[in-house]
């Protein structure tokens, strides 16, 4: 049963009817493959959102001109090694998205295997949205500005990524993936005249790098919380953008990885890293990336400071209350005896958070206050 995006059947007194006709005329079956395979779910009945048929459409166009981009940025005379592997000089973002490849690729393996095509297709469909918005955004600072090694590396890690995501999703999408393919240059070990021919990716305990993913998945959460406060106080360009930690790995990560970081947030030219809050300018907000880590942003000529006060000020209350919550659930009666570990350890964990927030709000109320003096 083929519903609407609500889960109600189609029926012309509701105007959800999608015309038979409209998807015959307007786009084949085959051009539909990714989007159906997405919705196999193992039960009886679809809820068809066109807007999310379009989005896959779309997501075909970014395959496109992923593949463009590598191109024009590996040049017309780059010639891929003869056979993968690993260099022993990828960065910490190479050795993350290789990571991702390998993991992803044993997540697809397995569930093809069940013939689960929802895991499937969404472990694809999220690969790709990290080699075209993290690594080949990364990848433009490496080639531009990196020595020749780095350049190097990461033109070879480019196209691995290239070439093993067209082989993943080429049975979803054989059509763009094809063409794609036969427009990159191959290795010399390659004897495939067709995408269809070609190996299919598969798990390489190589690229399995907990360290290096655990390390560059804090860079992105760093960069994630620089820019939702950016974005907060509606800074465009040229903003200031410092992270503080006294944990000595964090530090040594966010240092080494400034670059990184400021390839990923279009409103700042560089980042500091500092280990004591003091070194931190008047005039700050502070978001808590983990409980080790903050990252704060210079917002002083910017904002009006009593609404940002008041606004804070909803936010500390709402995270008091969360933390009170969790305290009482902690402290009550047989918690420790009924509550599963599993459970113990996501409420320890959501507590720290919560303190570590608390305090990083307590401070920002504090900094704006200072900015009135």
């Amino acid at each position: 049963m083929v519903r609407d995006a609500q889960g109600r059947k189609m029926s012309k007194s509701l105007g959800n009817v999608v015309d038979p006709l409209d998807v015959i005329r307007g786009i084949k079956l085959d051009d539909l493959r990714f989007a159906l395979c997405a919705y196999t779910t193992g039960g009886r009945d679809i809820n068809l959102d066109i807007l999310r048929v379009e989005g896959y459409r779309k997501f075909c166009n970014k395959i496109y001109q992923a593949t463009k981009f590598v191109m024009m940025r590996l040049g017309d005379d780059y010639q891929p090694p003869a056979k993968e592997g690993l260099s022993g000089n990828e960065s910490l973002v190479e050795k993350w998205i290789l990571h991702k490849l390998t993991t992803s690729a044993k997540t697809v393996n397995d569930a093809l295997e069940k013939r689960d095509f929802l895991n499937s297709t969404s472990a694809i469909y999220e690969f790709w949205y990290l080699v075209c918005d993290i690594y080949i955004e990364n990848s433009k600072y490496l080639i531009q500005e990196g020595t020749d090694v780095e350049k190097k590396s990461a033109k070879d890690t480019l196209y691995l990524l290239l070439d093993n995501a067209l082989r993943l999703i080429h049975p979803f999408m054989p059509f763009v993936s094809e063409e794609m393919w036969q427009r990159l240059p191959k290795r010399s070990s390659e004897t495939a005249p067709t995408i269809v021919k070609a190996s299919y990716p598969i798990y390489n305990e190589a690229y399995d790098n907990e360290k290096a993913a655990t390390a560059y998945d804090l860079v992105l959460d760093i960069t994630k919380e620089a820019r939702s406060l950016l974005a907060e106080y509606n800074i465009l360009k040229s903003g200031q953008v410092f992270v503080e930690t006294n944990h000595e790995e964090s530090f040594g990560t966010a240092e080494s990885q400034k670059d990184s970081i400021v390839s990923m947030i279009k409103a700042i030219d560089n980042v500091n890293v500092v280990h004591q809050v003091s070194k931190i300018p008047e005039g700050c907000v502070l978001k808590a990336v983990n409980p080790e880590v903050n990252v704060h942003v210079l917002v002083k000529g910017h904002v009006d400071i009593d609404a940002e006060i008041t606004k804070v000020e909803k936010k500390l209350e709402k995270a008091t209350k969360t933390k009170q919550g969790l305290e009482s659930t902690i402290s009550s009666k047989d918690y420790e005896s009924k509550a599963n570990e599993q459970a113990k350890e996501a409420n320890k964990s959501r507590l720290d958070n919560t303190v570590a927030e608390i305090e990083g709000l307590e401070a920002t109320i504090e900094n704006l206050k200072r900015l009135k003096l």
